[in-house]
């Protein structure tokens, strides 16, 4: 956290060294003469002029000023730029395919550009073609960088597989940037995962987080020790970005032993029989097939949809941007409308990704789930267990889950998007005349009830349209190992189920 820290000191020093050299280069005066303002013009969005001043940055409307000075606009032949920064894991494949996307949705054609191998640029262009009315820039940086740029002004989005860190978000409020966990300033727009998967022909069904850590880190080496019959090297294929990949699941995979998963001591190019690839759920080829992973108390977990939305799956990766609380120009505004929409959802599907929605499962198909709470039910767990399948029988459940910070006082990253989503499901009809029940595990009570007055907030006109319902069933369904602060944080849950 230090080397964060010290990246952010760096930046915001080397941007406010930036100012200092052209300070003073716009003058924004009233048509009335009666004020001035002197700065240096840090964004104009169209209609309004953001201003680093002695005051700090200001927003001022531009049909009420005057602009004078070297930095000023044209006006006249303004064109909206929106600068994005960070992991090439989202900047390569997903974040093109839903500017792309959002341009044929809003009738615009797009110019692609390649300035080097870090940086693309994507020209937006009226239907006619003849008027460019933006320009998207995408630079492949990492997940610390990402943060770093939007913090010095030097990117208007950031793009990162983690949230926010305690440091980063101080620097914002700080720096007068707002609070960068807050709902309003960052969205998780799709979800990948970390997969385990071996050749075809491989006779491993399986592998512990513990065992995956020990390959990683070096101490299991040999197939016979993942209980194939072969008595040969494993071979270790990792995906690219490796730091930024392993980042969001350090702490999972120092739980299970392996200290630094940014520094892998194995990495070979090619796949072979002989290897195990740690492959993205959105890219693993017809060759290889991916293998369930297990925690340390029995609990093993698929890559599949539901468990990866829900974060169920250890090595989930969800897929955010941040944004500084500031104006974006409206072309900014119309993207991010854009991905809250069903149009986007088909975009991050087609691109291999899994989508943030409301998806439904009934209990009927969460046999893996089931199994893994009976293998850990103690007598008096199997009352519980068998009250709240009974409940929830005949009962759907959405893919959205509602989690907690590590104080348990206010959501988690995800969550804030699970409320927008379930919140948006909602306005469009889609939960009318339905009973929606919301279901507190864990050992933390009235969780529920926190959940569905949060729900009943965001959308009030929903109680008459809507049956809202909550339950608690304490710890009898428990996704994770019960014994670790992860598991435990992981385990108290509200889950979302309709009739």
């Amino acid at each position: 956290m230090k080397i964060i820290a010290a990246a952010f000191t760096a930046a915001l020093c080397l941007f406010g060294a930036t100012n200092a050299a052209r300070a003073q280069d716009v003058t924004l005066t009233s048509r009335d003469k009666s004020i001035e303002i002197s700065g240096n013009l840090l964004g104009f969005d169209g209609s309004y002029y953001r201003v680093d001043t002695v005051y700090g940055e200001l927003t001022v409307d531009g049909t009420g000023v005057l602009c004078e000075g070297p930095a000023c606009p044209n006006l006249e032949a303004y064109v909206a730029e929106l600068t994005f920064s960070g992991t090439p894991i989202i900047g390569r494949v997903l974040l093109p395919a839903l500017i792309e996307g959002f341009a044929l949705g809003s009738g615009l054609s797009v110019q692609r550009s390649e300035v080097d191998d870090r940086l693309t640029t994507y020209e937006l262009f009226s239907e006619q073609g003849l008027e460019t009315v933006g320009i998207f820039t995408i630079k492949q940086t990492s997940n610390d960088e990402g943060f770093a740029d939007i913090l010095s002004n030097e990117a208007d989005i950031a793009m990162a597989l983690r949230p926010a860190s305690a440091e980063e978000m101080s620097f914002a409020s700080e720096a007068g940037f707002g609070e960068l966990n807050s709902a309003a300033q960052h969205d998780v727009v799709a979800m990948d995962a970390l997969v385990p998967t071996v050749d075809l022909e491989s006779g491993v069904t399986s592998i512990s987080m513990e065992n995956l850590a020990g390959l990683l880190g070096g101490t299991v080496t040999n197939w016979r020790e993942l209980g194939e019959d072969s008595d040969a090297l494993i071979q270790v294929v990792l995906p690219d970005s490796v730091a930024d990949v392993f980042q969001p699941v350090s702490v999972v995979m120092r739980e299970n032993g392996f200290e630094d998963p940014s520094v892998p001591n194995m990495h070979v190019l090619e796949s072979s029989p002989l290897s195990l690839n740690i492959a993205f759920n959105s890219s693993i080829p017809d060759t290889r097939r991916g293998i369930p992973v297990s925690e340390s108390c029995g609990i093993a977990h698929a890559g599949e949809a539901r468990s990866i939305k829900s974060l169920e799956y250890p090595l989930s990766l969800p897929m955010y941007l941040y944004r500084p609380m500031r104006r974006l120009p409206k072309i900014g505004q119309d993207f991010f409308r854009f991905l809250d929409s069903q149009s986007a959802k088909r975009v991050v599907e087609r691109a291999g990704f899994q989508a943030i929605d409301a998806s439904e499962t009934d209990v009927d198909t969460q046999g893996r789930r089931l199994a893994n709470a009976i293998a850990l039910a103690s007598p008096e767990d199997l009352v519980g267990l068998q009250t709240a399948v009974s409940e929830l029988k005949g009962r759907r459940l959405l893919s959205l889950v509602f989690r907690f910070n590590e104080s348990g006082d206010d959501y988690d990253a995800n969550s804030s998007t699970s409320m927008k989503r379930l919140v948006r499901k909602a306005e469009s009809g889609g939960l009318d005349g339905q009973s929606v029940m919301f279901v507190g595990f864990g050992p933390t009570a009235d969780l529920a009830q926190k959940v569905a007055a949060d729900f009943k907030a965001a959308f009030p006109s929903g109680p008459g349209v809507i049956e809202i319902e909550t339950a608690e069933f304490g710890d009898v369904i428990p996704v994770a190992c019960r014994d670790t602060d992860l598991g435990k944080q992981k385990n108290t849950r509200v889950e979302v189920w309709v009739r």
